[in-house]
């Protein structure tokens, strides 16, 4: 190809980029809004309560958008990462900045932030929506069933929700940090 069609074929390529990372932003936020919104009805709309167990259904709703919601955003993640690729590969060298995977990384926390924010985005989109989920329906015995034993259980199991996402959370950083340093090894 001569120049003249490798500047079309680049300026198309950036325009199909600023469109998929428009999309990738714009779905994150159409299915957060809601996800959350449905978490948070029950609360707000006291006229649910009367719904009693059945008021359970919007805690399973939100948990079904949110696990649609980042299969959706990883696909997004995804072809956006393919369009960057191929636009990366057409442009010439002089017009490339440097490139964070070809500079040698340190730190572990440094390789975890140079992980493609679609991927890292998706799985925290998804991992904070279940949680709420579980917390969500934990909250709503607490609120319908204030004398019960079930009410008792459901505080603790916010507060073992809470612990146990902040330990799910130390996991993974453990696990880029020992990726990281067996690297560094080899």
């Amino acid at each position: 190809m001569n120049t003249s069609d490798d500047m079309k074929w680049a300026e198309l390529l950036w325009d199909e980029y600023k469109y998929r990372h428009m999309m990738f932003w714009k779905s994150f936020y159409l299915w957060g809004g809601a996800a959350v919104t449905i978490f948070i009805m029950p609360f707000l709309k006291k006229e649910l309560k009367v719904l009693n167990q059945a008021i359970f259904i919007f805690p399973l709703i939100g948990f079904i958008i949110s696990l649609i919601g980042a299969w959706h955003l990883a696909a997004e993640s995804e072809r956006l990462l393919k369009i960057g690729e191929k636009y990366s590969q057409i442009r010439k060298e002089e017009y490339k900045p440097g490139n964070i995977y070809e500079v040698p990384i340190r730190t572990w926390y440094m390789q975890a932030v140079a992980e493609p924010i679609g991927k890292t985005l998706t799985f925290l989109f998804l991992f904070s929506l279940v949680i709420i989920s579980i917390v969500d329906v934990l909250c709503l015995i607490i609120i319908l069933y204030p004398k019960s034993k079930y009410a008792c259980w459901s505080f603790y199991g916010s507060f073992f929700m809470l612990f146990f996402a902040i330990f799910a959370s130390c996991m993974l950083i453990n696990k880029k940090k020992n990726r990281y340093n067996k690297k560094i090894k080899k």
